[in-house]
């Protein structure tokens, strides 16, 4: 997933160009200097640490991640009111977003997603805020790469070249998330099943879809649990202040 700080940009084998529709989300950005660089048919950040069975690169060397107040509980927020206006069910795109782009929070305690996340044929960067994630997915695209995951559910712009107008709303939370959200309820309409869905969601190849899918399942198991003590302890506050 993600490097920060001051990295040296790899070069990766070039291939074809994306076509027009994302040029379209390209836009006229200049490049942005990869050094300056502080995440198959679906999202593919969470399948690349599996296979590789690492530590998630935004896990990064102390003193060197890219923390902005805030930012860590945008896309579970985003994802909560996705949830809801999609009928989803609930705390299912907030472990997406774990498994995608899920790190340590600053203090330690738990994991959060990070929105800024971009990952370039299987590296990840992290970037401090929504307009450097922006400047430098422009610039990978100037560069010639084709696989770019992008935001908190890491939606593949190789595959997906339609899935935004811009490069800005790719990077918007609710808008990255309703397109996720769009894809597994796809997928959850050939399977039947939601565990097959997230499956699916990620890739048609078994071995590696099973993976993220039981990571996801996981996750989201985490979150109903974590939500559930959380309103035990918000109820029994309510019954000792009456």
């Amino acid at each position: 997933m993600t490097r920060i700080g001051r990295l040296k940009f790899t070069q990766f084998i070039h291939s074809s160009t994306l076509g027009l529709a994302l040029a379209l989300v390209v836009g006229g950005a200049a490049l942005p200097n990869p050094a300056d660089a502080r995440m198959g048919p679906g999202p593919t950040l969470g399948a690349h640490l599996l296979a590789q069975k690492i530590r998630s690169p935004l896990d990064a060397e102390p003193g060197t991640r890219a923390h902005a107040p805030g930012n860590a509980d945008v896309c579970f927020a985003a994802a909560y009111s996705v949830e809801h206006a999609a009928e989803l069910p609930r705390y299912i795109l907030q472990a997406i977003t774990l498994t995608e782009t899920g790190r340590r929070s600053e203090d330690g305690k738990r994991m959060v997603p990070w929105p800024w996340t971009i990952n370039v044929g299987g590296k990840g960067y992290q970037y401090r805020s929504k307009a450097e994630a922006v400047a430098a997915a422009r610039g990978f695209v100037r560069q010639g790469h084709t696989s770019i995951d992008v935001g908190c559910a890491q939606i593949n712009l190789k595959f997906h070249p339609r899935a935004f107008d811009s490069m800005e709303a790719a990077f918007d939370p609710p808008t990255n998330l309703r397109y996720a959200a769009h894809l597994l309820k796809d997928r959850r309409a050939d399977t039947k099943s939601w565990q097959q869905a997230l499956a699916h969601y990620h890739s048609y190849t078994a071995k590696h879809g099973k993976a993220y899918a039981q990571k996801v399942m996981m996750f989201w198991e985490q979150r109903k649990r974590a939500r559930a003590a959380q309103s035990g302890q918000i109820a029994q506050a309510d019954a000792a202040s009456r």
